[in-house]
C-alpha cells in the first residue's frame, strides 16, 4: 500500500481497493426480484400437489385457461457478505459520522488496514476463521497490549458487521486466545537536559514548533490535543482542553507552570499543523524521540514532584490506575524540580 508509514507498520493512505470480489452491486436481486423469484417456486410446487391429488374442488374447470406457472428463473446461488475491504471501509466511515475520537479510528484503521493485507481484503468476511486470525497476530511479534488492541478492532468489526446482517454466528475474533497479562512496558521518557536540548533547538528553527512543544511537556497534553488547540485555549492561568479535541471526551483544564509561561511568553502562534516538524526539529538535536515522549514526561515528572496521583490524573486526563501502571518510581523528585525548572535563557 501507498502512503506514509506509521508506528505499527500502518499508512496514511486511503484503504486501497483490495481488487475484484464477490457479491457486487449488480449480481444482488433486489427485493422485487427475490419476491418474484419465490412465488415462481412456489406455484410451481402448488400445481404439482394440486395435479397428484386430483382434487376437482380446486382444479379449474375444463373450459377455463388453465394457470401458467411464471416463467421459470434460474436458481441464484447464495448471496456471500461483503469483502472484508468493503466492510472496513463501511465501519470506517460509520464510526466517522457517529463522532468517533479520531484517535481511536485512525488505531481502527491501522489494525483493519494490516489485516486485509495478503489478500484477506478481498475474501467474504463469513469465511474468515479462528485459526487463521490467531496464526495471523501471533506471527506479528507484537506486545501482548497491542495483540489485544488487534483482536478489539477486529471483533468490532465483526460487530457491525453481524449488526447490519452481513455475517451471522458467532465470531471467529472471540475464539482467539489472548496473550496472559504481562507487566506494563518500560515508559520513554526525556531527561531534562534533552528536554533541554529539544526546545533549544526548536527556539532556533521554529516559534509555532517551540510553543506546541512546550505545551506538550509541560502541560502534558497528547500529541492530538495539543494539535487541535487554538490560542484561544490558552488562558491566563490554565490551558483548556475542550471535550472534542480530548481523547476520553471529557473537557478539562490543565495549569500553566511558571516556566511554561516563560516559554509561551517567546510568542509563536497555534494550531501547529505539522507534527513531524516538531519530531524533525528533536531528532536534528541528537534526541530520541520514542511515541509520547512529551506527555510520558510530564505526568512521571509532575507525580514525583509530590503532587497527588488525583490531581495528576485529573489534568492528564486518564485514571489513576493508568497512572499508576506506567510512571510510578520513574524518576527522582530532584529530576522532577529540573525538569518543571527548565526556562529559557
Amino acid at each position: 500500500m501507498s502512503g506514509n508509514s506509521t508506528p505499527h507498520g500502518c499508512t496514511s493512505s486511503p484503504l486501497e481497493n483490495q481488487g475484484p470480489h464477490p457479491a457486487a452491486l449488480t449480481d444482488i436481486l433486489t427485493d422485487f426480484q427475490a419476491a418474484v423469484v419465490a412465488l415462481a417456486r412456489l406455484g410451481n410446487r402448488i400445481a404439482d400437489i394440486l395435479d397428484k391429488s386430483g382434487t376437482g374442488s380446486v382444479s379449474p374447470s375444463p373450459s377455463a385457461p388453465r394457470p401458467t406457472a411464471a416463467p421459470a428463473i434460474a436458481p441464484q446461488p447464495p448471496l456471500e457478505s461483503p469483502a472484508v475491504v468493503d466492510v472496513v471501509n463501511q465501519l470506517l466511515v460509520a464510526k466517522a459520522r457517529a463522532g468517533r475520537n479520531d484517535a481511536w479510528i485512525r488505531a481502527l484503521r491501522c489494525s483493519l488496514e494490516q489485516f486485509a493485507r495478503d489478500g484477506r481484503g478481498r475474501r467474504s468476511l463469513h469465511t474468515l476463521k479462528t485459526a487463521e486470525i490467531e496464526d495471523w497476530v501471533h506471527s506479528q511479534k507484537w506486545s501482548p497490549r497491542t495483540v489485544k488492541n488487534r483482536l478489539a478492532h477486529l471483533q468490532e468489526l465483526w460487530r457491525f458487521a453481524a449488526a447490519r446482517g452481513f455475517v451471522t454466528g458467532p465470531s471467529p475474533v472471540a475464539s482467539v486466545e489472548r496473550p496472559s497479562n504481562t507487566a506494563a512496558a518500560p515508559v520513554h521518557i526525556h531527561t531534562p537536559a534533552q528536554v533541554r536540548t529539544v526546545l533549544r533547538a526548536a527556539q532556533k528553527e521554529d516559534l509555532d514548533v517551540l510553543r506546541h512543544l512546550a505545551i506538550r511537556y509541560f502541560a502534558g497534553l497528547r500529541t492530538s490535543e495539543a494539535l487541535r488547540l487554538t490560542e484561544d485555549h490558552i488562558r491566563p492561568h490554565h490551558i483548556e482542553v475542550p471535550g472534542w479535541a480530548s481523547k476520553t471526551r471529557q473537557r478539562r483544564l490543565v495549569d500553566i507552570p511558571d516556566n511554561l509561561r516563560d516559554w509561551l511568553a517567546l510568542g509563536g502562534r497555534l494550531p501547529m499543523s505539522n507534527e513531524k516538524r516538531a519530531r524533525w526539529i528533536a531528532q536534528k538535536a541528537g534526541v530520541l524521540w520514542p511515541h509520547n515522549a512529551t506527555r510520558h514526561s510530564w505526568c512521571s515528572y509532575h507525580l514525583a514532584l509530590g503532587e497527588s496521583a488525583s490531581k495528576t490524573s485529573l489534568q492528564a486526563g486518564h485514571s489513576e490506575a493508568m497512572l499508576f501502571r506506567h510512571y510510578r518510581a520513574v524518576c527522582t523528585r530532584e529530576e522532577a524540580r529540573e525538569f518543571f525548572d527548565i526556562r529559557p535563557k
